[in-house]
């Protein structure tokens, strides 16, 4: 596929933004290579796809201009809207919509003004999709994708309805199929996922997580972190898209940070998510407020009868790659209980991996400067 000729291929460039639209599909490769291919026909550079059917999400790393990538974006949200359905299970990882956030990145302070704008736009287009859209951090008084998530999609409607909460652009009622979306604009955050060797439970990933994160007994400032056991340990059979021919559906493959090829969690390389952002991402923010989402969605993933033996997952955030490493990250992890190996979701800057171990595998490890210049 060629890629439009007004999408910057240098991170350096002052008109490069991205987006890291997280999608609630991680199981159905179709579903989301057409989600990707909608991003690419809407004028955006699909840099990276990154699938995981334990979160059941899909986080897509877009590269576009103001003025092109909210359409991009909206017009992946269109496809989801018309192929996911929130009524059946969606997975471990807190949610609120079929297109569940969608934060727009500036690389540097220079670009954070022109992200924020393009943010607006997008919160306008998604509205008129008939989703109701939540601003959250920058543009929403610091709110935060926890206290939207908060309790699922059953919540989120009993709030709306209450008048407790108001959506900033679209109805004051989720879709019936769809929910709702977040939307935000923020500088780059790392979904980074550290698996803890075996005998390692899920409660001991939940206990490491409250450790790690801010404001736990290791205090990693702007780390956000939870335990979760991964049942799909050896993935899908298809899974991480890498570039900008994967979206399309041509391609039979899936397009944050989930479905998985080579993917994403656990065969060579998720999103997400967790994750991603915001997971895919694959982390989530505040878990103390989302855990009653969190046992709901377990409890719906159905146990596999034979297979690997689950998988401890310390699922994070980080905020602010520069105060806060990858390499202190698993570091502090480490200092509780031995990590058999990690996952990125999504494409970090180089710098997040400065004095990285070097005999530690990383799944999906793919650099920002390396794909924009490929």
């Amino acid at each position: 596929m060629d890629r439009p000729a007004q999408i910057p291929t240098d991170a350096a460039d002052p008109r490069l933004l991205l987006a890291v639209p997280n999608v609630s599909e991680g199981r159905l490769r179709p579903v989301v290579d057409a989600v990707g291919a909608a991003y690419a026909s809407g004028g955006a550079r699909v840099l990276d796809v990154h699938v995981d059917p334990d979160h059941h999400r899909s986080v897509h790393t877009l590269a576009g201009t103001p003025g092109t990538l909210a359409d991009a974006v909206a017009a992946g949200a269109a496809e989801a809207l018309a192929r996911i359905d929130l009524a059946t299970a969606r997975g471990i990882h807190p949610h609120v919509g079929a297109l569940d956030v969608a934060p727009i990145v500036f690389l540097d302070d220079a670009r954070r003004g022109a992200a924020i704008l393009e943010a607006l736009v997008l919160g306008d287009r998604l509205g008129a999709l008939g989703l109701p859209v939540f601003l959250y951090g920058l543009l929403g008084d610091g709110r935060t994708r926890a206290e939207v998530r908060r309790g699922g999609p059953g919540a989120l409607a009993r709030r709306l309805a209450a008048g407790e909460l108001r959506p900033d652009f679209g109805p004051a009622r989720l879709h019936p199929t769809a929910g709702a979306v977040l939307v935000g604009a923020r500088p780059p955050l790392l979904a980074f996922n550290v698996e803890l060797a075996a005998p390692a439970t899920v409660d001991d990933a939940r206990r490491i997580a409250a450790a790690v994160r801010e404001g736990g007994a290791d205090g990693l400032p702007g780390v956000r972190a939870i335990g979760l056991e991964l049942r799909h340990p050896e993935g899908l059979a298809a899974g991480r898209g890498a570039a900008a021919e994967d979206p399309g559906p041509a391609a039979g493959a899936d397009a944050d940070s989930g479905a998985r090829t080579a993917s994403p969690s656990r065969t060579g390389n998720r999103d997400t998510p967790r994750a991603t952002d915001e997971g895919t991402g694959s982390a989530t923010d505040e878990p103390a407020i989302e855990r009653a989402q969190l046992a709901e969605t377990a409890a719906r993933t159905p146990v596999p009868v034979d297979g690997p033996a689950p998988i401890a997952q310390v699922s994070c955030n980080v905020e602010d790659h520069r105060a806060v490493p990858l390499a202190r990250l698993v570091a502090a992890v480490a200092a509780h209980a031995p990590v058999a190996a990690c996952e990125v979701v999504g494409l970090p800057p180089r710098a997040a991996f400065a004095g990285f171990p070097d005999d530690l595998p990383v799944r999906g490890r793919r650099i920002l400067e390396d794909v924009l210049a490929d």
